[in-house]
Formats: C-alpha cells, sequence, structure tokens
C-alpha cells in the first residue's frame, strides 16, 4: 500500500529538512547515507521502518506524521478511483474502463494495494473485455470466478467448503 507514496514521503522529508536548514549529510548522520536520502527524497528509494523513525525524530514529527502521509494518499486514491470506475459504469464507458483497469493492473505488479481493490479491479477489467469483445462470455465467468476462489487476505488460505 506504501509503495505509491513514495514521492509525497520523500518530499516531505525534505521539506521539513529544509524548514530545519539542514543539509542531506546532516540529516544522514548517524542514521544512514547521504546518498539513501538523496534516493528517499526523491522518491527512488524507501526507507526501513527503523530509518523512517530515527528521520522522525531528528525531523521533530511523530511517526504517525509520516505514516498517515502514506496511508491517507492511499486511501484516498483508492476511494477516488472507485467513484471515478463507478461512475464510468453507469455511463457504460467500458472503454474507459478497460483503459483505466488495464493501468492499473500494470500499476499492481510495483505496489501492493489492499485486496478488496485489486479484486475490484479486475472485476472491472474482466466485465469491460466481454463488454468490448476482448474475450467471450465464458472466460468472463471463469475470469470472475477465480476471483471468489482468490485466497482470502487475513488467513492466506481458502475457505473451506
Amino acid at each position: 500500500m506504501f509503495d505509491m507514496n513514495a514521492n509525497q514521503l520523500g518530499a516531505e522529508i525534505k521539506r521539513l529538512r529544509k524548514i530545519h536548514k539542514m543539509s542531506q549529510k546532516e540529516l544522514a548522520s548517524g542514521i544512514c547515507t547521504q546518498p539513501a536520502i538523496s534516493g528517499i527524497e526523491s522518491g527512488k528509494v524507501y526507507p526501513s521502518i527503523d530509518i523512517l523513525y530515527l528521520l522522525s525524530i531528528r525531523l521533530r514529527v511523530s511517526m504517525d506524521y509520516f505514516l498517515k502521509i502514506l496511508l491517507n494518499d492511499s486511501s484516498t486514491y483508492i476511494e477516488d478511483t472507485k467513484e471515478h470506475i463507478d461512475e464510468l459504469l453507469k455511463n457504460k464507458d467500458y472503454q474507459e474502463i478497460y483503459e483505466l483497469c488495464k493501468f492499473e493492473l500494470q500499476q499492481l505488479k510495483h505496489r501492493n494495494m489492499n485486496f478488496t481493490f485489486t479484486q475490484f479491479i479486475k472485476w472491472c477489467h474482466s466485465v469491460s473485455s466481454y463488454y468490448l469483445g476482448i474475450i467471450k462470455w465464458k472466460k468472463c465467468i471463469e475470469e470472475l470466478n477465480n476471483l471468489l476462489d482468490d485466497s482470502h487476505l487475513l488467513t492466506g488460505h481458502k475457505f473451506q467448503d
């Protein structure tokens, strides 16, 4: 869930560092390397939880502050995307739904979104593919059934019949 927010986190760490008139080297001192800070600020490197904790102390903010940036952006993105797709479904704009879901499925390879959102995107992709004639109805039913068979998020195991 956090991968998509590396840029926002990095931008906020950079902003706080500049407010405290610190160089990257000063911020990194005793925590990590200056190149690691550069990578974090650019959104290319994601800090471990212990490094994020030490950075929060040095930048005089709580760990919760950084975590809220991550969680709020992610949940807002998910809700906005779902609302947009719902509107497209009402308008039967299957081409736009297909393109959006295709993009989201590609992004899932690089980030970890919540189970419900992932299932929703896969469902919309299958249905829009059917309505556009990309797949036949039997293939659509098969894909939708596979979504029902996916392992449960909390247990990691399939439900017993």
